[in-house]
């Protein structure tokens, strides 16, 4: 197992373990052969997902793959074999799938880099307009069952593409968050895209837009989508750590502020980005330092 493979399967386990009370959770790692220790959450002691994260650590293989069924079974989630998405998705909590035509591959390309470097959301680009083999066709499929995002790039040609209208389909039938991206004017555009057309888009100006900035669009409209404000939240706690600018931490702050509950995986990356990140220990928001700011909002900031 590789180690993308490894954080993946550690942090979603945790996630799912946490719906437990204490005592059914430490029951579940004894049954699984884990061992487990009586923690205190209090000021000096780890948070509950900060402990199940060191207890998975030191888990093996089988152990691991074993105990990451069991909390999807537990929760109801759908999770495919973990060979199946190998390679096709980083460590990054957060998975996005690329709906767009081969013309627009490079520009596709460039907001991939800008929000796996800027948003700590991992994203796989679909070549539309190609035949591709039937491997391809798989890596396309487990892509599509496994995203928690579709972002539809909406260029001329779009709809004459049977992969990108089927890709979009599929998506629509697991009832995830669409995101469509449009060339044009916000109060100026014509819609002709089905179901699409009741997803709130995000608009490329006449005058262009930078990747990153389109990026940014993106992370924000996951916040528009009440199916997606988790695997948003999450986003979030990495866009903390990559962070790098000072505006860029208060933005993320503006967002978070606002969050009407913030979950122990969120907070934990939170604090450990005022651990290495300038960007975020030294901001200044709302006329505060951003670590007093989290700390009125977490309770103390824990030491790593």
């Amino acid at each position: 197992m590789n180690p993308r493979e490894r954080i993946r399967l550690i942090r979603e386990t945790a996630t799912n373990l946490l719906e437990l009370d204490t005592p059914d959770l430490q029951l579940v790692l004894v049954e699984f052969g884990i061992e487990t220790w009586n923690f205190d959450s209090g000021f000096d002691g780890p948070s509950p997902y900060e402990y199940v994260i060191d207890r998975l650590r030191a888990s093996d293989e089988t152990t691991l793959r074993d105990i990451h069924e069991y909390g999807c079974e537990l929760l109801k989630v759908d999770s495919a074999p973990a060979s199946s998405i190998t390679g096709l998705w980083g460590s990054n909590p957060v998975r996005v799938f690329i709906s767009h035509i081969h013309d627009s591959a490079e520009m596709v390309g460039r907001l991939k880099i800008a929000l796996e470097t800027q948003f700590g959301i991992d994203a796989f680009v679909a070549h539309a307009d190609i035949a591709p083999s039937a491997s391809w066709r798989e890596s396309i499929k487990h892509a599509l069952d496994t995203c928690h995002i579709c972002v539809a790039v909406l260029d001329v040609g779009f709809h004459e593409s049977q992969w990108c209208d089927q890709e979009i389909g599929w998506a629509m039938s697991r009832r995830i968050p669409v995101v469509p991206i449009r060339h044009g004017d916000v109060n100026n555009v014509e819609r002709r895209d089905g179901f699409l057309e009741e997803h709130q888009d995000v608009f490329i100006p006449p005058s262009g837009m930078t990747e990153v900035k389109l990026a940014e669009n993106v992370f924000h409209s996951m916040f528009a989508h009440t199916d997606a404000l988790v695997v948003a939240r999450k986003a979030l706690g990495e866009a903390f750590v990559k962070s790098s600018s000072y505006d860029r931490t208060r933005l993320l702050w503006d967002i978070l502020k606002v969050q009407p509950v913030v979950e122990e995986e969120v907070k934990a990356r939170i604090r450990f980005a005022l651990q290495v990140n300038r960007q975020v220990s030294d901001c200044v928001a709302d006329r505060q330092r951003l670590p007093d700011l989290v700390e009125h909002l977490f309770g103390p900031v824990l030491e790593f």
